[in-house]
């Protein structure tokens, strides 16, 4: 059995956390335990509250005011979808830091099988897609089993496990607790529109780095938080013009509004961006309504966090905390493993990779040469094949992650239009979604300030396509924006980055 361990963020008399930075890094404040927990205190406390008969490993993870939640969205995965996940053994897990361990702790149940990163190598193409297919079908599942409002999950009773888990919709996830923001806003949440949502998190990263500004006396660092202030007042402004309301839609248009309607309960085909499409962008999508619906989607399916055996079936999902119910615009999408990498279409012949040992004397041409073995002065040498270089595995990664992204999206589209739909629809979204999360990362925000670039020149060269057309008296101009996508431009150079939600 694994129990794994979460400090929580109050200032209580036992453990605690202490939030520290790297000398000349202002920006990357990590968590760090005031006291870091015995081993044998672990076993002890577990002697007493679970078996003494029962060998047991600890290993303590991020700050914990998520334990109430991660337990509660397990429980309701595990009730609502198929998908195998560790078990809370006898309901044994504590939120409260008044234990003789000094912190809140979560008794899980030991995966079978091992980490996908681990043997992905051993495994063919074939056993790849079944992993793909298995995700597939958890993705169908809590996309149909929508829920009202974004937030997290709770037990609707700490002390009867076989009641179902309550949304009680306080977020526990790490845009509210890291580096002490917890402090600033004890509770944030539950939110009915995606723009509140967003301008919380904005709001929260906005604070950071004006609190930063008074600190930083080297000028070129200085640059940053100002960088980082300019972005997400950009963005702010960017996303009203983007998404507006239906709300927004209909005064426009002079038509009344419909009782009970919300923002974000449509899909706005601006947020559409079929980049792959090939029909030179003169068919238009047919127009999609839906209500503005939430999902429990785990936003860091990484090859860390999925364990399988040796035949690609799925063993066990790990990482449940800091999960939360968010707007199905952004929520579908694909798994973080497979965001990873840049598209290559073609496969790489392992023959274009090999490396060679260094020259080496070739007996039997010595002995083909006369027996000598001279030849002009030196003796006959060959080179010995060794093996692929790494270059081949990343290449060949790259591959097949391509085809298993595309793979994904073609089982998801026989499996839920739906969610083929809002995944199609949406992509504007979730690169808004992106630039949200990142607009605070000192390295990644030269990426976003791009990105938020190319958006404002696409809309101004929309409007002025929009005006000529008019003027023309012609057809209207197609309402997409063509922008390149933020998603997949980190994705690509980093690893499992819908983690940071």
């Amino acid at each position: 059995m694994i129990i794994s361990s979460a400090s929580s963020t109050q200032e209580l008399p036992y453990i605690s956390i202490k939030w520290k930075n790297d000398e000349f890094d202002y920006f990357n404040p990590y968590p760090s335990w005031s006291c870091e927990p015995e081993a044998h205190e672990v076993v002890e406390l577990l002697k007493e509250v679970a078996s003494p008969l029962v060998e047991y490993h600890s290993s303590p993870r991020l700050p914990g005011a998520q334990t109430q939640s991660e337990v509660a969205t397990m429980r309701w995965t595990n009730a609502k979808t198929r998908l195998p996940l560790p078990d809370v053994v006898q309901n044994l897990y504590s939120v409260s830091t008044n234990n003789p361990l000094g912190c809140e702790w979560i008794l899980m149940s030991k995966v079978p099988g091992r980490p996908l990163f681990q043997c992905w190598r051993d495994m063919d193409l074939s056993r790849k897609r079944r992993v793909v297919e298995q995700l597939a079908e958890y993705t169908e599942t809590i996309f149909n089993r929508g829920l009202d409002g974004i937030g997290c999950l709770y037990p609707a009773a700490a002390d009867d496990p076989d009641q179902s888990p309550e949304f009680g919709g306080m977020e526990a996830c790490m845009p509210y607790f890291w580096n002490k923001r917890y402090y600033k806003r004890p509770r944030c949440g539950p939110y009915e529109t995606y723009r509140e949502w967003a301008f919380d998190r904005l709001n929260l990263a906005y604070a950071d780095a004006e609190s930063l500004l008074p600190k930083l006396e080297n000028i070129h660092i200085r640059k940053i938080p100002w960088r980082i202030l300019a972005v997400i007042t950009k963005l702010k402004g960017l996303h009203d013009v983007l998404f507006p309301s239906a709300e927004a839609n209909k005064k426009k248009e002079g038509e009344e509004v419909p009782k009970g309607v919300k923002e974000d309960e449509h899909i706005d085909l601006d947020s559409d961006g079929d980049r792959n499409n090939n029909d030179g962008g003169k068919s238009e999508p047919e127009p999609f309504k839906c209500e503005e619906k939430t999902m429990m989607w785990h936003t860091n399916l990484s090859t860390d966090n999925i364990f399988v055996d040796d035949t690609g079936v799925i063993t066990g999902i790990l990482d449940w905390e800091c999960i939360s119910a968010i707007p199905r615009s952004v929520g579908c999408q694909l798994p973080a493993f497979l965001l990873e990498g840049h598209d290559r279409r073609q496969e790489p012949h392992i023959k274009d990779y090999w490396t060679f040992s260094d020259t080496l004397p070739d007996p039997q041409l010595d002995d083909d040469d006369g027996g000598g073995g001279e030849r002009r002065g030196r003796p006959r040498q060959r080179q010995q094949r060794v093996g692929p270089t790494p270059d081949y595995w990343h290449a060949r990664r790259e591959w097949e992650l391509t085809h298993l992204r595309l793979h994904f999206e073609m089982t998801m589209a026989a499996r839920s239009l739906g969610w083929h739909m809002c995944y199609k629809h949406h992509a504007l979204k979730r690169d808004f979604e992106t630039a949200v999360q990142y607009c605070d990362d000192s390295i990644l925000v030269g990426v976003v300030e791009a990105w938020i670039s190319a958006v404002e020149a696409a809309l101004k060269d929309k409007t002025k396509r929009e005006k000529k057309g008019n003027e023309a008296g012609g057809e209207p101009m197609s309402r997409r924006l063509k922008v390149w996508s933020l998603e997949r431009r980190i994705a690509s150079g980093r690893k499992a980055p819908a983690g940071h939600n």
